[in-house]
């Protein structure tokens, strides 16, 4: 049986996968920078996974990431 996400969540899942295709990224890039896989990825943007608090921060760090070089990400 599929769940229907409630509103703030299908607000949420929409607004990442808009940034992430205003930014020019995949779901692969976007699960790269965000550590996640590809696959858990589209589940989110598809709606058939809630993400976790945990993996909403993930695609938010990924997100940012994308915007930074990634010189400026390596620790020194």
């Amino acid at each position: 049986m599929k769940r229907t996400p409630p509103d703030i969540e299908k607000i949420a899942i929409a607004r990442i996968k808009k940034l992430r295709q205003e930014k020019g990224m995949t779901q692969e890039k976007l699960a790269e920078k965000a550590d996640l896989t590809a696959e858990a990825v589209t589940r989110v943007e598809r709606g058939v996974r809630m993400p976790t608090l945990k993996t909403l921060g993930k695609l938010a760090h990924g997100l940012a990431r994308a915007s930074t070089p990634s010189y400026a990400l390596e620790s020194r």
